[in-house]
């Protein structure tokens, strides 16, 4: 028997996610809005959703971390929105959080964040992806 680790590898099939809408605090302050722990290493696309309640000069940001560290691309929305975000994001291992944290410009405006989202199709190291629904073991003989 041969044990293969299952890796992640980015793409439109989902695989976790945390779609209920949350709020950033108010008054500008960056805060944790959603947490996803990641259950294969590898890579992962990871979308979100976010919105604000806008005027003039106002403004929404976003990032995805690793861990509680940033590595996604800040994200900033200066416009009601919804707007929704992708990036393909690598070097994930089993056990990390893949997190969402944001905040808004100006006390009293509030952005709103959704359908926080992981795809990927996992592969068993050799490159040939495993079909979506089929159970996944830590070996194969």
């Amino acid at each position: 028997m041969t044990m293969r680790i299952l890796q992640a590898v980015p793409s439109e099939i989902e695989v976790q996610s945390a779609r209920i809408e949350r709020t950033t605090a108010v008054g500008g302050v960056l805060t944790k809005s959603k947490a996803i722990a990641i259950t294969f290493g590898g890579a992962y696309r990871i979308k979100f959703t976010m919105r604000l309640t806008w005027a003039a000069d106002k403004y929404a940001h976003a990032t995805i971390y690793r861990n509680g560290a940033a590595i996604g691309t800040p994200h900033t929305l200066a416009a009601a929105g919804p707007v929704t975000y992708v990036e393909n994001i690598g070097g994930w291992s089993k056990g990390d959080t893949c997190e969402l944290w944001c905040r808004n410009s100006t006390a009293g405006y509030v952005a709103y964040l959704s359908g926080f989202v992981l795809g990927a199709e996992y592969s068993n190291g050799s490159g040939v992806p495993i079909p979506k629904g089929l159970v996944l073991t830590d070996t194969d003989t």
